[in-house]
């Protein structure tokens, strides 16, 4: 898949959470880049990906002692 090699190469590595059908859910790490960055990224390749929609969200844990 090309979307997975492509996001390797950005990434450093993609897990894949969720898949069924077309549909694919899957995790990057975050490193020096920003959720906009992610955006920008996934948008630009909508077209070479053939990504219909897509989503992307910041996850994070705070812990407070």
């Amino acid at each position: 898949m090309r979307i997975l090699s492509g996001l390797c190469d950005d990434f450093g590595q993609v897990e894949i959470l969720e898949h069924y059908n077309d549909y694919y859910k899957m995790r990057v790490p975050k490193g020096n880049k920003s959720i906009g960055f992610v955006f920008s990224l996934i948008e630009n390749k909508r077209e070479e990906y053939k990504i219909s929609e897509y989503s992307a969200s910041q996850t994070t844990l705070e812990q407070i002692f």
